[in-house]
């Protein structure tokens, strides 16, 4: 009885603080999903063009397109979490929906796409610049190979937080995340989707700009 009554005190109180806030959470998701629609329209307009118009489709604007395409990815991951969002602030619901794992995982994996994208950008920079006569190494056949291979990169390094279950569902954040505490698995996630891309991304601009 004592475990019921707490409870039903702990869920009238979170009831409160849901409806004090209803209109500020529910209008800052619409405003969310009205900018990541348009960040998904604008990212396939820019798709289409570069599909369509043939001289759009050499190697550096190749790479620029996945960069588009993984941003696309992202946006729409970011989209479904936020939607969700928007229909549990609606109905005043929290909970772990049977979608938010996967849902997490998505956003892990193209949030890492987006980084790795642009990493192969300036490798590419780096290769037209520093080797200009390595023709090979700046044909579209290696640089479509770099692509597909980064994208199965990125889909498989996320395979051990999925199996090892440290997605979840953040109440107070409302999203499907891993919990921001220090472990193993959260230095790797960080050191492989944020560390290692920037920092490499960092110190090729960096030659370029001392070589110029």
């Amino acid at each position: 009885m004592n475990a019921s009554m707490m409870l039903l005190d702990t869920l009238q109180g979170s009831n409160l603080t849901t409806i004090n806030n209803q209109a500020w959470f529910i209008s800052t998701d619409i405003l969310l999903i009205i900018c990541l629609t348009l960040a998904m329209i604008l990212a396939i307009i820019f798709l289409l063009i570069i599909f369509i118009d043939s001289p759009c489709q050499a190697v550096p604007m190749i790479l620029i397109a996945n960069s588009c395409f993984s941003g696309l990815s992202f946006t729409l991951a970011i989209l479904w979490s936020a939607v969700i969002t928007f229909y549990n602030d609606l109905n005043q619901i929290q909970y772990q929906d049977p979608t938010c794992i996967i849902r997490g995982y998505f956003i892990y994996v193209t949030c890492n796409a987006l980084c790795w994208s642009y990493f192969l950008q300036a490798i590419y920079r780096y290769i037209v610049v520093v080797y200009p006569i390595r023709l090979s190494w700046q044909s579209k056949q290696r640089q479509l190979f770099l692509i597909c291979l980064s994208w199965i990169f990125v889909f498989l390094y996320a395979v051990p937080v999925l199996l090892k279950g440290d997605i979840r569902y953040e109440v107070d954040d409302q999203i499907c995340q891993m919990p921001l505490h220090l472990s193993i698995v959260t230095i790797y996630i960080n050191l492989y989707s944020y560390l290692l891309p920037v920092s490499d991304i960092i110190s090729i601009y960096v030659k370029l700009v001392n070589m110029s």
